[in-house]
């Protein structure tokens, strides 16, 4: 599964209900039809769906656009494997549904102002697939028209015209008088003058910053004593190196991978997963599964909570994080640690 996240905002929403093995291949749902209806605030799009599974949801914020990737879907529209339309309302300047892969939709919303309009997923919608959509607020809501009156050069050009040679006479003389008087400032003050002693020239002192002190050096502790020093034991946090924040995540028995693969993305950071090579009693592959309901948290902090719920390691290795069950130590971040006993 492929997810193609950007972050200059992130909106994310999802239900996902895990009821077969993790070997069976979900059915995508058709999506049949397609219906806007303008709201007070934007708009609705409606999605007639067929038979199918039920599908995963993830809204991002990219520029001023607002974009939806329907996740185990497929396009079949009577029009053609497409939508499109222009201004469907006030301050939405244009929606796009085209097909994003063989099992995947996408959705663009884009705003007719500089910052993406609101999106949510209708949780209770009477058919199908319904996703709302709020204008922003810089962005316009009707026609904007050029107020009366001015349609021509402004008014009081003419009057403008005719004041200025009156007063140019009046500000000449303001200026040869200026003009006169500068000569004869340049004598009067002397900036940063030198200083001259029996001929030899002055400098001016220079600080010079003094040495730092220095450290005492290392002393032994007494004989029968025990060098003992703090360990932080908390839990180890993976640093993304982002700032996003997520605004809305809500996932439903999701697989631990996917989302930590989706929230990496979303930091602009590749993952690499180990699965777990151990089976459960019945001879199947055990998959972790984890349900989230999380609002305007940053995306670091929601990383790192899947990771030590779902009791996985981690570590980052340039812009690749590696997760697993149990890492090798070539890939584990180990620090080494020397208590030295001074006893006869």
């Amino acid at each position: 599964m492929n997810y193609n996240l950007g972050l200059s905002g992130l909106c994310l929403g999802t239900a996902l209900v895990l009821a077969v093995p993790a070997s069976t291949l979900a059915t995508p749902t058709e999506v049949t039809g397609i219906e806007l209806r303008e709201t007070p605030s934007g708009l609705m799009l409606m999605m007639d769906t067929a038979s199918g599974d039920r599908p995963q949801i993830f809204l991002v914020r990219r520029g001023n656009s607002m974009v939806a990737d329907l996740i185990n879907t497929k396009l079949r529209l009577p029009q053609g494997q497409g939508y499109s339309q222009n201004n469907p309302v006030p301050g939405i300047a244009s929606l796009v549904v085209t097909p994003l892969d063989a099992n995947s939709t996408r959705v663009i919303v884009t705003s007719a102002g500089d910052s993406a309009p609101d999106g949510e997923i209708v949780q209770e919608a009477s058919r199908g697939i319904a996703l709302n959509y709020r204008r922003s607020a810089d962005a316009p809501t009707t026609a904007t028209s050029p107020p009366p009156g001015i349609t021509g050069e402004p008014q009081g050009q003419s009057n403008l015209a005719q004041q200025q040679p009156q007063q140019q006479p009046q500000q000449q003389p303001q200026q040869q008088q200026q003009a006169q008087r500068q000569p004869g400032n340049s004598d009067v003050l002397v900036p940063n003058p030198d200083v001259e002693i029996d001929g030899v020239r002055i400098d001016s002192p220079t600080r010079v910053n003094p040495a730092p002190p220095f450290q005492p050096r290392a002393v032994a502790p007494p004989v029968g004593d025990i060098s003992v020093s703090s360990v932080d034991t908390s839990a180890y946090s993976i640093n993304l190196g982002t700032a996003q924040r997520v605004p809305r995540l809500v996932l439903r028995d999701a697989p631990v991978e996917e989302v930590m693969s989706l929230l990496a993305r979303a930091a602009g950071l590749n993952l690499a997963y180990i699965a777990d090579s151990g089976d459960d009693e019945d001879g199947e592959s055990s998959q972790r599964t984890i349900s989230l309901d999380i609002e305007d948290e940053s995306v670091q902090d929601v990383f790192n909570n899947v990771l030590r719920l779902s009791g996985l390691e981690a570590n980052r290795e340039g812009n690749t994080i590696v997760v697993g069950v149990r890492l090798p130590d070539s890939a584990r971040p180990v620090i080494s640690r020397t208590v030295r006993l001074n006893q006869l």
